[in-house]
């Protein structure tokens, strides 16, 4: 699988940070709880400290919003509205485990990130931006 950003993105964001993991065996049958129990742990620890607005990392998020002419706090990042969701509610919903550990590391980790189903045909993947 090729990932990539367009060279647009990366001259508005040259702060930009990317990575990618690959991961396999998470089924709809996998036992993630005490992951997802211990991301839970950390992000209200996080959050018992502080808002999730006073974060430096949903601060950026936020100018970065501003940057292309949305207001941050009507269009907020899915780091900053899982957050906010966490901490009114103290739990994220469930929907398939990978799903699951993907939305309770981000809130752990506080970054946004998207996620793809690999296929075996090697699909090439657009993210935020993607030119391919």
């Amino acid at each position: 699988m090729r990932f990539n950003h367009s060279a647009a993105l990366w001259q508005t964001f040259p702060e930009l940070r990317a990575g990618a993991l690959h991961a396999t065996g998470i089924d709809a049958d996998a036992d993630l709880e005490a992951a997802i129990t211990s991301f839970g742990a950390i992000a209200e620890a996080r959050l018992a400290g502080a808002k999730e607005g006073e974060f430096p990392e949903i601060q950026a998020w936020r100018r970065g919003f501003s940057r292309m002419g949305l207001k941050p706090t009507q269009y907020r990042s899915a780091s900053e509205a899982l957050l906010r969701r966490f901490r009114q509610e103290h739990a994220l919903p469930r929907l398939h485990p990978l799903v699951d550990l993907c939305t309770c590391g981000l809130a752990r980790l506080r970054h946004s990130h998207c996620r793809f189903r690999c296929r075996k045909d090697r699909r090439r993947s657009r993210g935020p931006a993607g030119d391919g």
